[in-house]
């Protein structure tokens, strides 16, 4: 068993390409991470900046098929 792990030590070393590439896929990695943790902190984490986030709500319109949609400010004033 110790031999293996020396031998597969020493191959390791000797290979030129490994050791930059594992640095890239670490550091694409890692990079993966933080990026997914700040977005999901940034969404879901974080409390909203209003006074009153509670009192917050949509309006939506039904068209004749009974499908739901957006309704916008324009569409509101007529």
């Amino acid at each position: 068993m110790l031999h293996a792990l020396r031998q597969g030590i020493r191959h390791v070393i000797n290979a030129h390409s490994f050791i930059p590439i594992a640095i890239v896929l670490l550091g694409i990695g890692m990079g993966m991470s933080i990026a997914a943790f700040s977005l999901i902190e940034a969404v879901l984490l974080r409390p909203l900046t209003y006074d009153k986030p509670e009192s917050l709500f949509t309006i939506r319109m039904t068209d004749a098929r009974g499908a739901t949609l957006g309704a916008s400010y324009l569409e509101l004033q007529t």
